[in-house]
């Protein structure tokens, strides 16, 4: 069961949409692992990538354990009116089949079946956190083309140094298998997009990286239970100008833009051909991942929710509790940067 909740400010929701080849698949536990938590209770953990081009990959990660039951809900009759919720125990949650009721789950097709007009298509269900590890533990391949949508989670914490240390993590709520995915195939078009409601900070142009012009826009995240400090990136020179004079620290605003994380390699050295270890174009260890801007919606500035005074009584309301509150152009472009991109490039998008 989930915690109180011991804020009142709305939460600043992200969501991400990504297609591409899985990978990772092969590492074993890190890939898919079953553990008992110290209460004895059992729990499945699922990370893989999705490269979505030839230089970049992204990587999602999903955990769910055995619970005492789950919900099922049928949509109303009639528009407007509220739909039905009944709860099922845990071991009938394959057996109930009620008319109308579906499991509130995830949305997973890894496997494939004969439809009614012998075609092959997607074998979707809908699973608990759980059982949706499992079957992608047990099905998922490297090299095959999936799509991915699902949350984005900020967490941080602080390391036995007591610096503190940042996370983002993708979080899937649908994984299926799509067309084939070819970058070399000419048309081809990167769908590694995301859309994140922020609470401006900053912008400010880095300086140390000259042969790559950016800016560097920090916001404040607010999650279930902690407020999150987050980084993101503008090339875009227009949009940079209109953060910088439009927007007020403190305003919440919609954003959207791509997901990037590339690899650091590092070269080979002369030297290193003919050594004890062949150094060439050898994995460093580390990557930068990047989530860029590239354009915001003008019409969802909201410069009163979240007010300074109002974000530093969520702050000590935390601490109180022993809370660590803070670890803390042309088609369409305008001065917000380009359309929301995160709308469209569904698969099966009947989930």
């Amino acid at each position: 069961m989930a915690k109180e909740r011991l804020i009142k400010l709305p939460q600043t929701k992200g969501e991400f949409k990504i297609s591409g080849l899985a990978t990772g698949t092969k590492k074993g536990d890190k890939f898919f692992n079953n553990k008992k938590t110290k209460k004895g209770v059992d729990m499945n953990l699922l990370s893989f990538g999705v490269e979505t081009n030839n230089d970049s990959t992204v990587y999602v990660s999903l955990n769910g354990m055995a619970r005492d039951e789950v919900f099922f809900y049928k949509r109303p009759e009639n528009k407007g009116e509220k739909g039905t919720t009944k709860k099922v125990p845990w071991v009938d949650r394959y057996k109930f089949n009620e008319e109308g009721y579906k499991l509130i789950g995830l949305n997973i097709g890894i496997t494939k079946k004969l439809s009614d007009k012998g075609q092959e298509v997607n074998d979707n269900k809908m699973l608990t956190e759980f059982d949706a590890c499992k079957q992608i533990g047990e099905n998922l391949q490297d090299g095959q083309s999936v799509f991915v949508r699902g949350n984005i989670e900020f967490s941080s914490y602080k390391n036995d140094k007591g610096d503190v240390k940042r996370s983002t993590k993708f979080v899937p709520n649908q994984v299926s298998l799509c067309g084939d995915i070819d970058f070399e195939k000419e048309g081809f078009e990167e769908n590694n997009t995301f859309k994140q409601v922020i609470v401006f900070e900053s912008i400010e142009m880095d300086t140390e990286d000259k042969e790559d012009p950016k800016a560097r826009l920090t916001a404040k995240i607010v999650t279930y239970n902690t407020i999150e400090t987050a980084e993101f990136i503008v090339r875009n020179k227009a949009l940079y100008n209109t953060f910088k004079k439009k927007l007020k620290p403190y305003s919440s605003i919609t954003v959207w833009g791509t997901i990037s994380n590339k690899v650091i390699k590092e070269d080979a050295s002369e030297e290193d051909v003919w050594g004890e270890e062949n150094k060439f174009d050898k994995v460093g260890g580390t990557s930068i991942r990047e989530l860029v801007i590239t354009g915001a919606d003008p019409s969802s500035i909201d410069e009163d929710t979240y007010k300074e005074e109002e974000l530093e009584k969520a702050i000590k309301a935390l601490k109180e509790f022993g809370e660590d509150a803070t670890t803390t152009n042309g088609s369409g472009d305008d001065d917000w940067g380009k359309v929301d991109d995160n709308k469209g490039n569904d698969e099966d998008d009947e989930w």
